[in-house]
């Protein structure tokens, strides 16, 4: 028999599967971020690409204070 003085099995088969699982899906987890970045990094870098080719298209506003922005504060009592 397998087990100890008190009825536990002194190897559980279980663990290694667990260990296997979590080991796979960390590495599974960690390339699906790094492909999500870099399919992130690539659109940025193609939108920013056309916005630098055309400007006219893309104008600089005014910029406008939080005081111009906001409307005024009248507290109700």
């Amino acid at each position: 028999m397998l087990n100890d003085c008190f009825g536990f099995y002194r190897h559980n088969p279980g663990v290694h599967r667990q260990i296997l699982f979590t080991t796979v899906g960390w590495f599974v987890g960690y390339f699906l971020t790094k492909h999500t970045e870099y399919i992130h990094a690539k659109r940025d870098r193609e939108l920013f690409e056309y916005v630098k080719q055309h400007p006219e298209d893309f104008k600089a506003t005014e910029k406008k204070r939080i005081g111009e922005l906001l409307e005024d504060f009248h507290p109700v009592r």
